[in-house]
């Protein structure tokens, strides 16, 4: 999971809220949901390092020591090498940070240390394609769900927008993966954050729904 509030862009991309909601959904994931810490990676690049609250986070001591930087490398590294070689039923891809979308259906998710030369990104289309194939080894991960608390905005709007392209390839498709996505918001649109406060409201509403803890999750009805 990662959460982005500083770009190496521009001090105007800078963004308060994103890596505390991650932080967030890390502790609920290692409480209620009781993934294994050792199967969570915590990516965090947060404007005020010394601000994140760890008081709540319980048990993530061994995370508070070993977060990484949201860069590009540590989210292909993180999603494409070490993630995969872990044992699990249920994926989990939490992300909070700026968003763009493209006329292909393309998420654009930038990370860190995107600057003006090419904005370094996971495209999480190209991802998800990925997670689905067979290049996820035997019967892990057959349930995989991405939770995106980022605007969707057009990258046709703004022609200084480098992207370069990020295809991460894959095998063949296993039918018997399925996937389901949530965004904070719609193509077009921009996602909703109290700078304020630091919290994105989709993350506070997520945040509300898994309340009941992991019981209420599994009614989820996932698609094909």
């Amino acid at each position: 999971m990662a959460g982005v509030e500083h770009y190496e862009l521009s001090p105007g991309w800078d963004l308060r809220g994103p890596a505390r909601d991650a932080l967030r959904f890390a502790h609920w994931l290692t409480g209620p949901a009781r993934v294994p810490h050792d199967n969570v990676r915590l990516l965090l690049s947060p404007l005020k390092p010394d601000e994140l609250d760890w008081s709540t986070a319980t048990g993530l001591t061994a995370l508070r020591e070993a977060y990484r930087p949201a860069t590009e490398e540590n989210v292909k590294n993180a999603l494409l090498v070490e993630l995969p070689q872990c044992d699990g039923d249920l994926l989990w891809i939490f992300w909070a940070g700026h968003g763009f979308h493209t006329g292909k259906g393309e998420m654009l998710l930038p990370c860190a240390d995107a600057h003006a030369g090419q904005i370094r990104h996971l495209n999480l289309e190209s991802m998800l394609r990925w997670w689905r194939s067979d290049q996820v080894k035997g019967d892990r991960f057959r349930l995989q769900t991405a939770l995106v608390d980022a605007c969707r905005m057009d990258t046709a709007a703004d022609s200084r927008l480098n992207f370069g392209d990020n295809d991460y390839g894959g095998g063949a498709t296993q039918v018997g993966r399925r996937q389901f996505r949530l965004y904070a918001s719609r193509p077009g649109e921009a996602a909703k954050n109290d700078a304020e406060r630091g919290a994105g409201q989709f993350t506070e509403e997520l945040l509300d729904e898994f309340a009941g803890g992991p019981s209420r999750t599994a009614s989820t009805n996932w698609p094909a």
